[in-house]
């Protein structure tokens, strides 16, 4: 039984140690690409497509969204997490009904969205609700939330957008750590400014 704990130990040492490695080739990357993420391909979610960085993969890690069928990206070695998600019509019907709110579509959705975060934060700051930028080409909302919990030992910040194309509400997320999430703020308009459908 020993001989099996000691091995346990020292196999997650050697993975452990591999992942500082990761975390400085993804990090060299954005530093040399003047802290942005390089290389962007065109990603696809729900008749839509987007440009995003090589450097995020499919992830399976999803607690941050509100969607089964979201897409999930990250790059796990910086610890920053990308998703996209689709809400149509029964999901607006049961907003509404929830909130007992007759706001228009893209404005419910988006403040549900931001309130389903809000609460699962117990400290938090939050940016103003801005309209996004006209070069995105579809009308919509952007917010940023910097916040965590006692079981982090960080703040994370949050970039939500929520943009109606046709008769569906998307929302956009970049998540990371706070101390160098202000760098990824135009990264994540890019992202928006990229979306065709």
């Amino acid at each position: 039984m020993r001989i099996q704990y000691f091995l346990s130990i020292l196999l997650a040492g050697f993975i452990l140690s591999g992942c500082p490695n990761g975390n400085e080739r993804a990090l060299s990357k954005v530093k040399t690409n003047r802290m942005n993420f390089p290389d962007p391909a065109k990603r696809t979610h729900d008749g839509i497509s987007f440009d995003l960085s090589e450097l995020f993969t499919d992830s399976y890690y999803s607690d941050y969204v509100l969607q089964k069928t979201a897409t999930t990206k990250a790059i796990m070695e910086m610890n920053v997490h990308f998703s996209v998600e689709t809400f149509g019509e029964y999901d607006i019907k049961k907003f509404r009904f929830i909130s007992q709110s007759e706001e228009p579509d893209l404005e419910l959705v988006h403040k549900y969205y931001i309130s389903k975060r809000l609460q699962s934060l117990e400290e938090y700051s939050t940016s103003i609700r801005k309209k996004v930028p006209e070069k995105v080409g579809f009308p919509g909302y952007v917010q940023v939330i910097e916040g965590g919990s006692t079981y982090d030992s960080q703040l994370s910040t949050y970039m939500t957008a929520s943009v109606k194309i046709d008769e569906k509400i998307f929302v956009f997320q970049l998540i990371g750590p706070s101390k160098h999430m202000g760098y990824f703020y135009d990264d994540f308009l890019g992202i928006l400014r990229s979306i065709e459908k």
